[in-house]
């Protein structure tokens, strides 16, 4: 049965009236500061005005968070904001221990004195008198509002909190996935009984909670929440939204198993997924996650890899956040055929560093990732190799320019490279320089590998490095010029582009490299066949439109191919030209890794890294990861 609040209400601005009447202590200081809003308090209010309607009114929602995101302080802010201006409203905090309990109620109590001394300055009061004209009632575990009616209840877990005549507007369960069942009341118990004290549509009902295994009641919920089966929303949090990587891996010291560390601070993505923060122009906030995925026995949740029709992909959990261009999604609620909205990452401001320990002389050296650096690295990862300390570049002999651009940069990071004509009819040149700490200086860079069939060797590694990634603009052009003049293909008269390599995951890379200069494009396999050698091609593709895009935002090194470029970059496409691509289609999602016998998977459960945009930032520009 419905209810009305006949209480008459004006809506208030929670977070303006929290930041202008709030203190709450400095973490490092821990010196009282204005309550401001930290990034997931921040977001997480903005997706509770844009989903209330401002309201904030029937809520129902079940969090998962790394620890010390400032979740329990901003729950119970707005509760204390009720709790002076709501009249007869009844808040509840229910915490898992009752040392948690204490340092609660000191929070709550904080943010009421703060106001009241605020108040008294305001209205020229004596605050003691002011305190005991507001509080009727200050227990270790209740303060009433004299003034209003209002209550605020702070308790501990493992006791019966209400009856069947009791009612109440807010509540928070704290760090409930450790609440523990006691011979007089189960989690489940406690939790449910407790939640019918709000009336069905009204107030709000958090469900807070680092994740602890599973199992329990609490993830139990989730798993219903995440599936839709509950009447909870399911809310993510991860740890790339609060802390920067180098804070994290310092944090990780502290902890004795990856496990556990895991499950104070979850991520989502995995492999060498790399994720952008679109919601600002300054630098972007990129940083790797585990190379290889944790697996941890922590649920049978699986692994699913999306992908769509231009190739663009991502490896995620079921319950990772899409845009639709309408709306974020979770994957478990699309489908292909589905559209996902393609966006910009942001590009970083400040260059990249790399340390490397060289030979000769045995010192530890440090190189900028430079335009130039990184316009060699294009050329080499294009039609370069690398062995037995020598490192060599093939251009076709045509492209005069190309040749003694590549030149000048040998000359510059390693020193003058011998030239000689090869290929058939001598139609390539060869730029080949030896130097016995090559090894030292490319493994720092990334830029080879252990050679698997030789005990003793290296080869090219073929693929973006991190810090080509997290550059800035200007030197990741550089790399893409450097590439696509060594591997690209320009049409003649025709606008069209088209980059050739035989490693797919690398043309994958590069597709969101170019999504960054707003070039969209397509990766496809085609059969293909080189005189009697069969043999499946791989290329990104770009359209008439998407190949104007390149010539203007990118371009080319070779002044043959920018002389066809020339010819066609301005030109006037017909009507059935393709537009540039701001959403694609999801042609595939299947599972790639679920739960093994021995109870081992890839970390997943409650433990994933959701980034939110407006709503969620999401992963490098909603699905263009990088």
């Amino acid at each position: 049965m419905k209810t009305k609040d006949k209480t008459p209400f004006k809506q208030i601005n929670y977070k303006k009236f929290i930041e202008e009447n709030f203190m709450i202590l400095d973490r490092e200081t821990q010196i009282p500061v204005p309550f401001e809003f930290n990034v997931v308090q921040d977001k997480y209010y903005e997706m509770l005005k844009e989903d209330q309607d401002g309201k904030l009114d029937g809520i129902r929602d079940i969090i998962l968070k790394a620890r010390q995101q400032g979740m329990s302080s901003f729950i119970l802010a707005l509760f204390a904001v009720d709790f002076l201006m709501r009249p007869y409203s009844t808040s509840i905090c229910i915490s898992h221990r009752q040392d948690s309990t204490d340092f609660l109620f000191k929070k709550v109590k904080f943010y009421l004195d703060c106001y009241l001394e605020k108040l008294a300055v305001k209205t020229n009061q004596d605050i003691d008198l002011l305190k005991k004209k507001f509080f009727k009632s200050n227990s270790k575990n209740l303060i009433e509002n004299n003034l209003n009616g209002s209550s605020f209840y702070i308790l501990t877990a493992g006791a019966k909190v209400g009856g069947r005549g009791n009612s109440a507007r807010n509540l928070l369960f704290s760090e409930a996935a450790f609440y523990q069942d006691t011979e007089l009341v189960t989690a489940e118990e406690m939790i449910m009984a407790s939640a019918q004290m709000v009336p069905q549509g009204k107030g709000m009902i958090f469900v807070e909670s680092t994740a602890n295994g599973e199992g329990n009641f609490y993830h139990k919920t989730w798993m219903k929440a995440i599936a839709g089966e509950s009447s909870y929303r399911d809310i993510f949090f991860g740890w790339q939204e609060f802390y920067d990587e180098e804070w994290i891996e310092e944090k990780k010291k502290s902890f004795t198993s990856e496990k556990m560390f895991m499950q104070e601070y979850p991520q989502c993505v995995v492999g060498k997924t790399l994720v952008s923060d679109n919601s600002t122009s300054e630098a972007v906030k990129t940083m790797l996650i585990k190379e290889n995925p944790l697996k941890i026995d922590n649920g049978p949740q699986e692994v699913v890899r999306i992908e769509t029709e231009r190739g663009y992909n991502l490896e995620c959990t079921p319950y990772h956040r899409f845009y639709t261009g309408n709306e974020y999604k979770r994957l478990y609620e699309l489908q292909e055929g589905d559209e996902i909205a393609l966006l910009p990452a942001s590009f970083n401001q400040e260059k990249q560093v790399v340390s490397y320990n060289a030979k000769i002389p045995l010192l530890k050296k440090e190189v900028e990732i430079s335009d130039d650096l990184a316009r060699f690295i294009g050329f080499y990862m294009g039609d370069g190799s690398y062995y037995r300390a020598t490192v060599s570049c093939v251009f076709d002999k045509k492209d005069k320019n190309s040749i003694i651009e590549m030149r000048r940069l040998y000359d510059k990071f390693f020193g003058q490279a011998s030239e000689r004509s090869v290929g058939k009819n001598k139609g390539g040149v060869e730029l080949r320089l030896s130097r016995t700490d090559f090894q030292g200086i490319f493994q720092s860079l990334d830029l080879i590998k252990p050679y698997e069939n030789k005990k003793n060797g290296f080869i090219r590694k073929v693929h973006v490095p991190d810090y080509i990634f997290k550059s800035p603009k200007s030197v990741i052009r550089n790399f893409l010029q450097g590439l696509f003049d060594a591997d690209g293909f320009a049409g003649y008269k025709t606008p069209r582009i088209v980059l050739f390599n035989k490693h797919l995951d690398f043309l994958y890379d590069i597709q969101r490299l170019l999504l960054m200069f707003e070039v969209s494009s397509s990766v496809k396999t085609r059969k293909a066949k080189t005189g009697d050698y069969n043999y499946i091609a791989k290329e990104i593709v770009l359209t008439a439109t998407e190949s104007q895009m390149f010539a203007k935002n990118i371009g080319f090194i070779s002044q043959r191919k920018r002389e066809r470029t020339s010819e066609w970059v301005n030109k006037k496409l017909g009507k059935n030209a393709k537009p540039l691509a701001v959403s694609d289609k999801i042609k595939s999602i299947r599972p790639l890794l679920v739960k093994k016998q021995n109870k081992n998977i890839i970390l997943l459960m409650a433990c994933g890294l959701i980034i939110h945009g407006k709503r969620h930032l999401l992963a490098q520009a909603h699905l263009s990861l990088i």
